[in-house]
């Protein structure tokens, strides 16, 4: 496969998560607070809708790990996706909200764990791991994409339509998918997803480790990610909280770029326990201040870390022996973790306050942090030769 291939699965990557993460599963938290407004469902009640759509993330990552998958799967799935987007605009009943958003996550776990086994195999091989970030950069667009228009048309029209146009997106975008995926050669494409690369990581206790640090990652980001905007608005700030959610749009396009060159430089391990020092940071900043200035640098401090962690712990997993199941295993623990978070913190939203939901994640990631940096103390390059650490 030329480099020609390689760039189109890049892109083939980065829309495909644009699509199913960006806008399919994180449109939810821009929306929410409208939501909230406009229906007649308590914000617990709708905060338990992301919860669906994590156990439905952490079923398709799961059955992911036994199937193998084609282009016509991949577009099946995306067009699935789409389509659960478009009828959370069309239809006014929360049982039915619930079914899309179980069957929107299930696509998206799919399709992750597809995308990643795809593209970043190939980048491995290649030993071009510092591209990998163009891959998860598609999230962060998806993100600025729903961010920052999700207030515009939901004041001009309702949140309802909202749900109706990104649907439409979504649809577009897997057309552009469907022809890119023809053009590059299918014996040629599965090759990529089976290929085998060489083990750097043989420590069980590392792998452990990598579990319990994504799975205590996954249970705080979401906090934040699902909360921030509710945060926000009901703390009657003097501005638009659904633009935050854009603002961290911003800072995660650029930051897988930045994640994957700074781990090519200095170890994926090392770069590692500095996203998660800084999305510590993130985090507990809105627990002490919601001035503008200050939420807009947690907004962007935050979109900076947590599509970097996720590329830094994808790029590290590929090092482990048997990585194709590792990247399986690793996305269905982090949708263990979206599942406990989102239902914790709405019990302590309900009957205690939004802050201390806020607190409970920072420590989670305090833990996680602790944990990556007690098991992973290597400090050679990720491009250096495959030995034991």
């Amino acid at each position: 496969m030329n480099n020609r291939e390689t760039f189109r699965l890049l892109v083939i990557g980065f829309i495909s998560l644009t699509i199913v993460i960006g806008i399919g599963r994180f449109l939810f938290t821009p929306i929410l607070p409208y939501m909230e407004i406009g229906t007649s469902q308590s914000f617990s009640a709708l905060g338990m809708l992301a919860t669906w759509n994590y156990i439905g993330y952490f079923i398709g990552a799961f059955a992911a790990r036994t199937i193998q998958p084609s282009g016509t799967s991949i577009i099946i799935l995306l067009v699935t996706n789409g389509l659960m987007t478009v009828l959370m605009g069309l239809m006014d009943n929360y049982f039915m909200w619930v079914l899309f958003r179980l069957l929107s996550g299930i696509s998206s776990g799919f399709i992750f764990v597809f995308a990643t086994n795809l593209v970043l195999g190939r980048l491995v091989q290649l030993n071009q791991t510092q591209y990998s970030g163009y891959l998860y950069s598609g999230v962060g667009f998806g993100i600025l994409l729903s961010g920052g228009f999700t207030p515009f048309i939901t004041n001009s029209v309702n949140w309802s339509f909202t749900w109706l146009f990104f649907g439409l997106i979504s649809l577009l975008l897997t057309v552009i998918v469907a022809f890119m995926m023809n053009v590059v050669p299918r014996d040629k494409t599965e090759t990529t997803f089976t290929a085998q690369v060489p083990s750097k990581y043989h420590s069980k206790k590392k792998k452990i480790a990598l579990y319990l640090s994504y799975l205590l990652e996954g249970f705080g980001y979401i906090i934040y990610a699902t909360f921030i905007t509710g945060l926000l608005a009901n703390n009657n700030v003097s501005f638009e909280p659904s633009y935050i959610w854009a603002i961290v749009g911003l800072g995660a396009i650029p930051s897988c770029i930045v994640w994957s060159w700074l781990g090519k430089k200095i170890s994926a391990s090392k770069a590692l326990k500095y996203a998660y020092f800084i999305q510590i940071l993130a985090v507990f900043i809105p627990v002490l201040s919601q001035h503008l200035l200050l939420i807009v640098l947690s907004a962007f401090l935050f979109g900076g870390t947590f599509l970097g962690i996720i590329t830094l712990t994808m790029n590290i997993s590929k090092q482990f022996k048997d990585s194709k199941n590792l990247v399986s295993g690793l996305t269905a623990i982090y949708a263990l973790g979206q599942i406990i978070g989102p239902s914790v913190a709405s019990l302590f939203i309900e009957f205690i306050h939004f802050q201390f939901s806020f607190l409970l994640a920072g420590f989670a990631l305090v833990l996680s942090f602790i944990i990556v940096a007690a098991s992973f103390t290597s400090n050679a390059p990720f491009h250096s030769k495959f030995n034991r650490d």
